[in-house]
């Protein structure tokens, strides 16, 4: 039996980019940038190892490699510290993750990559 709802592929309009800005707004307002801290610290230290390889090449962190060469994060960071200085350009890329999440499909974003959610049916166990 065909399905007879079919749900329409998502498009933007002014109104839903709106609405994502105006949450990624309320959101950045309601949870405010503490510095780099935690977590961050390794990320920054990545991207600064690929701006200044010198600099950091006796790390135990770089000797031996690390996860960093698997990932586009921390040469993207690395441009953004080297165009808007490093705490700017760390707060550059929270709000451009913000506005990622805030963008991204429902099924998406809400749920992670499952596809729980919208109707959507888990494989069972």
């Amino acid at each position: 039996m065909p399905n007879s709802r079919q749900e329409k592929p998502f498009s933007w309009s002014a109104s839903s980019a709106g609405l994502v800005l105006g949450t990624a707004a309320v959101r950045t307002a309601s949870r405010p940038c503490h510095g780099i801290w935690h977590d961050a610290r390794f990320y920054v230290v990545q991207a600064l190892h690929n701006l200044h390889p010198q600099r950091y090449s006796n790390d135990l962190l770089f000797r031996y490699g690390s996860q960093d060469s698997f990932s586009l994060f921390s040469p993207v960071l690395a441009a953004s510290i080297q165009w808007l200085g490093l705490n700017a350009g760390a707060i550059a890329m929270l709000l451009a993750g913000q506005l990622a999440s805030e963008a991204a499909p429902p099924h998406q974003s809400a749920h992670g990559a499952s596809g729980a959610g919208r109707g959507l049916k888990r494989p069972r166990p």
